[in-house]
């Protein structure tokens, strides 16, 4: 079993060489393993093999399976290799000296080769010319099948396809990666368990029982698969009939079960193989050095659950990016749109799974809550904050975007609920942003500087929904803007306020939940205030368009999560 969670781990670091995603510690595992196991040659030109295929069957648009299957391909897939071969970072190995050696005269004689010498030199060469061939000509296809299912899928970007897998594909264990983007992906193997996956995640299905994964997936295992494993770069995860939630990457395990029992096993225990039965509502994590420890167990980390009804809607409408807060991964923020975008984090007291909004199900959904001013501070400097936002660079660029979110607040008063600046800073922000923001009298607000305006006084455009709120209220806002320069406000789906602007408002990208901003023309434009706190309360749900959203398709968003008006 050692054996072959080392080629398991072997598999998944080649990955991340020929990926340059790895680090001097994998290094020195593949060393080690090209020194150590005799299978390794024979393990590594297979895995170039398929890897070669597979990234022929991308760009050329070829199917894998048919290709493996044809030996008139070959010629293909070793160019392919030549060219991964060139474009292959330099690896240093350090030789070490020859040892000097002292010559010796012997006298000649006939050199004559005893039949039993030539029969033992004939088989010896007819057996490296088969494991030649066979390195060369052993097709993956001659052994593997289809193991499991795409059972469902949930606004999914597979890697290297123009389009999603459409449900019913079949995956085999053919030694390929199937790589999730983006979305959220529903697999059954072939034995009944079944896995659900959210991006970014990368798989090798292994068997109809058994997967090599990176990622976070939630697994429901029925008795009749009794036994499913899930293999990640540090441990081993057997199934003992159970639900459970798994998180892997490069730096540690995390296992998380919510019925029923696990086995967790650390592949590399600092002195010997190291197991943990882990029960119903417990956590444990393997980190890279094979050490096992108990982490904090949350019931809905890990949910077997479709998306919600305002979750698919927001899909619906294709946003650039979307920030649930659904997902404790310590400080990061996830964008739902691009989860590899690692932009979004947390600074400062910010509470990360607090009570959301209902979306339409009824099920827990969880938000960010910000607590407003630093205790004692007298200046506006945020207990804690969020920044969003900065990799996609070109959204605000033609003047045509859209945000929309939900908000709950906590203490009345002028606020900055999200700012969007080109400052990359923490605690205030200049006037030079544009935000949504609650007013002196408690109503929701957005305002925008339009540079290209005579004089700053004059740059500064802001509209206001005519009720104020009510504290500890939800409310669905969004703020548009279009290519003609009008914006608009939605709360809870209807139109409250629009102005069309002089000129196009500037394009800030960064968004910070929280924030404090500062305006110097107090009294002079609208009803704007000298400063704005940061906001106390809780956040949900923001998604940024790269276009203007239509009336209809706000009213549509708002009408998903069941709303009608103000919820409570």
């Amino acid at each position: 079993m050692e054996h072959l969670h080392q080629q398991f781990q072997a598999r998944m670091l080649l990955v991340r060489l020929i990926e340059n995603d790895i680090d001097e510690e994998g290094i020195r595992f593949l060393n080690r393993w090209f020194k150590e196991d005799p299978e390794a040659v024979r393990c590594y030109c297979e895995f170039l093999r398929v890897y070669a295929v597979s990234q022929l069957q991308i760009s050329n648009k070829i199917d894998c399976q048919t290709a493996l299957e044809d030996s008139q391909f070959d010629q293909a897939i070793w160019t392919a290799l030549k060219e991964m071969e060139d474009a292959a970072p330099v690896v240093e190995v350090t030789v070490p000296l020859p040892v000097p050696r002292r010559s010796i005269e012997v006298p000649k004689t006939e050199k004559r080769i005893s039949k039993r010498a030539l029969a033992a030199a004939i088989i010896s060469g007819a057996a490296l010319l088969f494991m030649i061939c066979y390195v060369h000509f052993f097709s993956p296809a001659e052994m593997s099948r289809p193991v499991a299912s795409l059972t469902g899928s949930y606004n999914t970007l597979w890697s290297g396809t123009d389009e999603s897998m459409p449900n019913g594909s079949r995956l085999w264990n053919d030694g390929r990666w199937y790589r999730l983007e983006r979305g959220k992906a529903e697999i059954t193997f072939d034995s009944g368990a079944a896995v659900l996956l959210e991006a970014p995640v990368r798989l090798e299905v292994l068997s109809e029982n058994e997967m090599l994964f990176e990622g976070t997936l939630t697994a429901r295992v029925p008795v009749s698969a009794h036994g499913f494993t899930v293999y990640t770069a540090h441990s081993t995860i057997v199934d003992l009939g159970t639900e459970f939630g798994v998180f892997a990457d490069a730096q540690e395990s995390r296992v998380f079960v919510r019925q029923g029992e696990v086995e967790l096993e650390a592949l590399f225990a600092p002195h010997s193989s190291l197991k943990q039965r882990i029960s119903s509502g417990k956590g444990y994590q393997v980190d890279r050095s094979g050490t096992i420890s108990e982490v904090v167990y949350h019931p809905d980390t890990f949910r077997w659950e479709s998306p919600d009804l305002y979750e698919q809607a927001v899909y619906a409408t294709n946003p650039i990016a979307y920030w649930r807060f659904d997902r404790d991964l310590q400080e990061r923020l996830i964008n739902e749109m691009n989860p590899k975008d690692v932009s979004g984090r947390c600074a400062g007291v910010v509470q990360r799974r607090a009570a959301g909004p209902n979306l339409g199900s009824g099920k827990p959904n969880f938000a960010l809550r910000l607590l407003g001013r630093k205790a004692g501070e007298q200046e506006a400097i945020p207990a804690g904050l969020a920044r969003i936002g900065g990799e996609t660079t070109d959204w605000k660029r033609t003047g045509n975007y859209s945000i929309v979110l939900w908000f709950c607040p906590e203490t009345p008063g002028l606020q900055s609920i999200l700012v969007y600046s080109n400052e990359d800073t923490y605690g205030i922000l200049s006037r030079y942003s544009d935000q949504i923001y609650l007013s002196k009298d408690n109503r929701i607000s957005f305002y925008v500087y339009c540079p290209e305006s005579a004089a700053d006084n004059q740059a500064l455009h802001s509209i206001s929904a005519a009720e104020p709120v009510q504290l500890n209220t939800w409310y669905h806002v969004a703020v548009t803007c279009s290519a003609e320069n009008r914006i608009n406000l939605y709360v809870n789906g209807r139109l409250r306020a629009a102005k069309q602007l002089p000129s196009r408002p500037q394009p800030n990208l960064i968004g910070y939940i929280g924030c404090s901003t500062i305006n110097p023309y107090y009294d002079q434009v609208e009803h704007l205030a000298l400063s704005r706190e940061p906001f106390c309360g809780v956040v949900d749900e923001i998604s940024e368009y790269d276009r203007t959203l239509s009336a209809e398709e706000v009213e549509n968003l708002y009408r998903a999560a069941g709303g009608t008006e103000e919820r409570k």
